[in-house]
């Protein structure tokens, strides 16, 4: 059997168990100070097993060493064979050696600090050196495959030991596994709890400045229904009511003053005075603007020229004209109880955006709860495999 194919034969069968079984209780919110016990504690014996790892991986190295040794002095001369065939087998040969040689030197280099995947790692580098050096190794077989068997029974034998070394201490790689994952998720949990504080903060944040708004909003009500009882604001509404009834019966007595206006005879007066009929038709086509432009003043002169002097239209506009002067002489406070309920507006809206802010934040809060609440269902699981209970 290749070495590579028995690579294959131990991966399958490196994931027998052969643990011990250990029994514990451990709080939650002791599993902190429990797991950095545990590390503590499984620290002497892992490095105690990956000193043994490293030291047989090194005497591979020396034994690949003493057949890279043998490889090199081949003597193609005493090989009874074609001379281009020596030819390929020799140059694919060297080639070889020199795969062998980095792969040497890569196992002296090697430094295993973990135990985790510890055999699926190993087995990488004899993966990647198998892909380079194949080509090489199958046409060079073809002359000196009983010397390259030689490093076929060396690497056999060394995944043979390594996995007779990590069935020996399976409890305590299966264990390490496990702490450390426990350990990663914890870490994972602090991380949690570090950006759920920053959402309660920012969510307290929230609440307080919509405690300060409601408290504001709260006062202008109260001020509002204090105004609303005083004898001033009784006085400036009746004022602005009053004020307000002029406007309309202002506009009310300029339609119908334009009723009585004959315009049609007024153009037919004026028809070739260009400067009065132009007078004439700015009234008739926005009456009241034109009306309040000048109050009134330059139809009196055209009815006056036109000889029109109806009395009831001299009368409606001294009516109108007297209206005009009392709105213009008012002098309307502005209404002090519609700024305020402007003011409770826009403090209603920054509650609302506050408070959907607040939800966002509180969204956040609870997606990571639920998120901590799994991990720690994943750390119960885990620990479960090294029978250990969280309590």
């Amino acid at each position: 059997m290749g070495f590579f194919k028995f690579i294959k034969k131990v991966l399958d069968t490196a994931k027998e168990i052969d643990e011990e079984i250990v029994i514990a209780k451990v709080k939650s919110d002791d599993i902190n100070s429990w797991i950095h016990n545990q590390k503590k504690a499984l620290a002497e014996e892992e490095s105690k097993f990956l000193k043994q790892i490293t030291e047989r991986v090194l005497l591979l190295a020396d034994e690949l060493e003493t057949e890279v040794t043998a490889l090199q002095e081949v003597n193609f001369d005493d090989i009874k064979t074609e001379k281009r065939a020596k030819m390929i087998v020799g140059t694919n040969l060297d080639l070889y050696i020199g795969h062998l040689t980095k792969l040497i030197v890569t196992l002296r280099e090697l430094n295993i600090t973990t135990t985790h995947n510890l055999l699926e790692n190993i087995t990488m580098i004899f993966r990647n050196f198998e892909q380079k050096s194949m080509k090489n190794f199958q046409k060079a077989a073809f002359l000196v495959g009983h010397k390259l068997g030689d490093i076929g029974v060396s690497t056999g034998k060394f995944f043979k030991d390594i996995r007779q070394q990590i069935k020996d201490n399976n409890s305590l790689i299966n264990r390490a596994k496990i702490i450390h994952a426990v350990d990663l998720e914890l870490n994972e949990i602090d991380n949690f709890e570090k950006t759920k504080l920053e959402f309660k903060s920012n969510i307290d944040a929230f609440e307080q400045n919509i405690n300060k708004l409601e408290s504001k909003k709260k006062g202008i009500d109260e001020e509002i229904e204090s105004i609303k009882k005083s004898k001033s604001y009784a006085k400036e509404t009746n004022e602005r009511e009053e004020f307000e009834k002029d406007k309309t019966e202002l506009t009310k007595s300029i339609y119908e003053l334009r009723k009585l206006i004959d315009f049609k005879l007024l153009s037919n007066t004026f028809h070739s005075n260009h400067k009065h009929l132009a007078i004439v038709r700015n009234y008739k086509a926005n009456f009241e603007e034109a009306f309040q432009r000048d109050s009134g003043k330059k139809l009196i002169i055209l009815l006056e020229e036109a000889k029109i002097n109806q009395s009831n239209i001299l009368d409606s506009i001294k009516k109108i004209t007297k209206t005009q002067q009392k709105i213009e002489n008012t002098v309307i406070e502005s209404d002090k109880i519609e700024n305020l309920n402007k003011d409770i507006t826009n403090i209603t809206h920054q509650i609302e955006d506050l408070n959907s802010k607040k939800e966002i934040e509180q969204k956040k809060h609870n997606k990571f709860q639920t998120s901590k609440d799994k991990i720690w269902d994943i750390i119960k699981s885990k620990l479960s495999k090294i029978n250990v209970e969280l309590e």
